[in-house]
């Protein structure tokens, strides 16, 4: 940093009459210019981390979108061809089957309502729709209740699944994990395995972890080519890519 040139003419002054006073003069100086060096490597630092901030709050956005996008586009799918319930087996292959969107109703699941337990009941009905109402605290007490009176409800891995999404909503990023994780290993033949899967992978992403989230990434396009989920998978395993991993 230049000295300015009063501040030089002081100085040159000071060195002439008094060399002491020139060393103080110095010193003084250069704590001045050491704290200003301070102050601005702070400000520098702080606008760098809320950068670092906004660019993450960017990519769970475009992760929301991404998702958004894709029950869409599955949603409209299962509009175009509906799926019954004998049409889902044990034996069906998961690609087969198509995603409707949590918050609209699937009124082939309602034929077997909840039966009563102590006069407390929670159906998955009420769970739907407390998704339209966007209460997302209430849907995961109601899911989990449901799930402990209920576990062997033909409607459970659905419960399941809609668990681990909102979750997924609320960015409560290891819950979502753990929902997830549990449909995939409690109901291996869910017709929303694909779907979980990827989302697990979507939740690595989201926490930086690119290594784990491009591996499934890669298994999901191995495991369900030619599927919509596999397309997503795709879209974001070049992303990876483009980071450098």
């Amino acid at each position: 940093m230049l000295i300015p040139k009063k501040s030089l003419a002081i100085l040159i002054l000071l060195i002439l009459a008094s060399p002491p006073l020139a060393a103080d003069y110095m010193q003084t100086r250069i704590i001045q210019l050491e704290q200003a060096l301070t102050q601005l490597r702070e400000i520098i630092f702080n606008h760098t981390f809320k950068l670092s901030q906004q660019q993450q709050q960017i990519q769970n956005l475009q992760g929301e979108i991404e998702l958004l996008n894709y029950e869409l586009e599955l949603l409209k799918n299962s509009q175009a061809q509906p799926i019954t319930p004998q049409s889902i087996t044990p034996s069906s292959p998961v690609e087969s089957t198509t995603i409707s969107e949590p918050a609209v109703p699937l009124t082939e699941k309602q034929t077997n309502p909840a039966p009563t337990v102590s006069n407390k009941t929670i159906t998955y009905q009420e769970i739907v729709e407390e998704i339209q109402a966007g209460d997302y605290e209430k849907v995961i007490t109601s899911s989990k209740k449901f799930l402990k009176l209920y576990p062997q409800s033909p409607q459970a891995d659905e419960v399941q699944y809609l668990l681990g999404h909102t979750y997924y909503v609320l960015k409560r990023l290891n819950s979502a994990l753990t929902a997830f994780s549990t449909l995939l290993e409690k109901y291996p033949n869910s017709p929303r395995n694909a779907e979980a899967l990827l989302i697990i992978g979507y939740v690595y992403y989201d926490k930086n972890d690119y290594a784990t989230a491009q591996a499934i990434f890669q298994q999901i396009k191995e495991t369900y080519p030619d599927t919509s989920v596999a397309q997503f998978a795709k879209q974001r395993l070049q992303e990876i890519r483009k980071k450098g991993y």
